[in-house]
């Protein structure tokens, strides 16, 4: 079984070292003591669990029960954006990771999951015509939606939520700032019972061969082309990412993104037709196989280490969004060079052990009995590690 699970693992029971915190059911009077609203932003299941083993209680698993949670991308609405690009910007994310640090008195580390989650809702959005808003006010919301998608977190030195509640129709000063302001400190009614490192366990040294999940830069870069089009023509716009058009002149901008997003000889429907976590081939792409931008194909560049990027715009009250995207309508590439490697190693890891085993292979190459046998070992060993992460 790819998946090597067997009939014993699905018993009903306590579930003390994993949650899954889609849907569960809790006493109403202890509820609030399990869910902290300040780390509900990301890493929430992490402080739930925390939560329960601090309580000397877990979560109780049943095989029979069901939920549906269906996460589509294909159905994101426009009424979605401002609270999806807030809720899931690397500000959000590094207040919520400096909170729960400070409440259990353990490092979070910055695994840059809302920079991925990010990428997966919204790299293959396009949203257009009918499925946009006609008021004014909402298309501004939708329009600098847009940049804080990308990387920005300040207009007119305002966050995103309290600046869309009345938005200017006057010259904005879209930027990022890397100074956290929002608040971190844990209340004292939050302070659990017992600290993390009195409810987990101690490792003496990490792994062999366990991957490093975190990303030493807390920040992405931030690359945006820009360039003019013509309203009347959606195809002067389909390959471009925001098109707004205002009055006579028509403006997109297009998301520069730093990893390759696209599909890799299809080994993201691959592995999840091998029941493996597609999800972390994505993330793997994100950590191990970024693209530098060229600062010199692009109008707007931020480095993941400046402290203070500023970008002017405008949306006028005649201006109107005519397309909400990053890319627009492209299609996926089959072929990229990460794709290959991956797939070429996958090849030999596969078909390697059935070409050592003919006995005039293993002569021609000098290979004995026993290295072959140390090789099928090894390979094995990697197979199930990548299997169980």
């Amino acid at each position: 079984m790819l998946t090597q699970r067997t009939p014993d693992d699905f018993k009903e029971g306590p579930q003390v070292d994993f949650l899954e915190d889609h849907a569960f059911f809790a006493r109403s009077d202890r509820y609030h003591e399990l869910l902290d609203p300040s780390g509900s932003f990301t890493l929430e299941y992490m402080d739930m669990i925390l939560n329960m083993r601090a309580r000397n209680t877990s979560a109780w698993y049943v095989p029979t029960a069901r939920c549906i949670f269906d996460v589509d991308v294909k159905k994101i609405t426009w009424e979605d954006l401002p609270y999806l690009v807030y809720k899931r910007s690397e500000q959000i994310g590094h207040q919520v990771r400096k909170y729960l640090t400070n409440k259990w008195g353990v490092e979070f580390v910055n695994t840059g999951i809302w920079n991925y989650v990010r990428y997966v809702m919204l790299a293959d959005v396009v949203l257009e015509g009918s499925s946009l808003p006609t008021d004014w006010k909402d298309q501004a919301a939708v329009f600098f939606s847009w940049f804080e998608s990308v990387g920005f977190n300040r207009y007119n030195g305002q966050y995103l939520p309290d600046f869309i509640e009345e938005p200017t129709a006057d010259a904005v000063n879209v930027s990022r700032s890397m100074e956290q302001t929002l608040p971190t400190e844990v209340p004292p009614h939050r302070v659990p019972p017992r600290s993390a490192e009195e409810v987990l366990p101690r490792q003496q040294r990490k792994k062999i061969g366990a991957i490093d999940i975190s990303f030493k830069e807390p920040h992405l870069p931030i690359g945006v082309r820009q360039r003019s089009c013509d309203a009347s023509a959606p195809a002067s716009y389909a390959a471009c990412g925001l098109a707004v058009q205002d009055g006579d002149s028509c403006t997109c901008w297009t998301y520069v993104v730093p990893f390759n997003l696209k599909t890799t000889l299809y080994l993201d429907k691959l592995m999840a037709w091998m029941k493996l976590p597609a999800r972390a081939f994505m993330y793997g792409q994100m950590k191990y196989w970024s693209l530098p931008i060229d600062r010199d194909s692009v109008d707007l560049f931020c480095d993941r280490s400046q402290e203070q990027c500023n970008y002017q715009v405008q949306f006028s009250k005649n201006a109107r969004v005519l397309q909400w995207s990053w890319f627009g309508h492209q299609s996926k590439g089959t072929f990229t060079p990460e794709g290959l490697a991956i797939g070429a190693a996958l090849l030999v890891m596969v078909f390697a052990p059935l070409i050592f085993s003919s006995s005039r292979v293993q002569q021609w190459f000098g290979i004995k009995k026993q290295q072959l046998r140390n090789f099928a070992a090894l390979n094995q060993m990697v197979c199930n590690h990548a299997v169980r992460s």
